[in-house]
């Protein structure tokens, strides 16, 4: 029955990959909610259950099935696949003080979550030929949530970089992914589009490039306090640039 379901789910997967079809920026407002509501788990482990981590968890968990609902309704085959997913183990999408495990994630909400993550970039990579500038935040925004939340997966794990499986570690690579959001941010600086943004995407990337290293490479797994600040700065500046760009449309 295993191998069945895992054949099913790399013949999904192989079709998503191989469409012509775009990205969808409700998809990829989907995307950047979910890795953001996975980034606040680990974050609530790290620091053994700040409730400030447990606020952020619990809306970007909501903005996630919110914004996955909505992009059921405009593909339903496509989205309804992804919900099946991500409804299957949001539930358990929360870490709790335990005397025997302290603040440690569960193993199986660990690995449906990173196996969520690996997919859906990997999908959003292969089909991210959106040209618009609004489309560019967003993907900028979706990159940069799933780089640290693969960071902050590691960072929480004992096993760190061991516990990553050859599939995960192919399909979200930090360092490739990092390339790839540095040179969408000088894109989108350098396009008709977002030249009025430039300043503060440069700004933005610079931040960025300040923890880079401990993120792509896991120089420094206990940056993770530095690396969530810095995320959210990032986000503040592609949220309010997706905004602008969509209403200039």
């Amino acid at each position: 029955m295993t191998v069945v379901v895992k054949g099913a789910l790399w013949v999904f997967l192989a079709c998503l990959l191989s469409a012509p079809s775009h990205a969808n920026p409700t998809l990829l407002n989907h995307a950047q909610a979910a890795f953001q509501a996975v980034s606040a788990m680990y974050m609530k482990a790290l620091s053994h259950g700040s409730p400030k981590y447990q606020a952020d968890l619990d809306r970007f968990k909501q903005e996630a099935s919110a914004s996955l609902q909505a992009f059921q309704e405009q593909d339903p085959v496509n989205g309804n696949e992804w919900a099946r997913r991500w409804n299957g183990f949001v539930a358990n999408l929360t870490v709790e003080y335990s005397p025997e495990f302290d603040w440690d994630v569960s193993a199986y909400t660990r690995r449906d979550a990173r196996g969520y993550i690996s997919d859906l970039y990997a999908y959003i990579s292969n089909n991210a030929d959106i040209q618009e500038g609004q489309d560019q935040a967003l993907l900028a925004q979706v990159e940069v949530q799933a780089i640290t939340a693969r960071f902050f997966d590691v960072s929480s794990s004992y096993n760190g970089t061991i516990s990553l499986s050859p599939q995960d570690a192919e399909k979200l690579e930090p360092k490739a992914a990092s390339e790839r959001f540095k040179a969408r941010l000088d894109n989108l600086a350098q396009s008709p589009q977002g030249s009025q943004w430039a300043k503060k995407i440069a700004s933005a990337k610079g931040k960025w490039e300040f923890v880079e290293d401990s993120v792509v490479n896991y120089s420094d797994e206990n940056a993770f306090f530095l690396v969530y600040a810095t995320k959210k700065k990032i986000a503040k500046v592609l949220q309010s640039t997706s905004v602008s760009l969509a209403s200039n449309l």
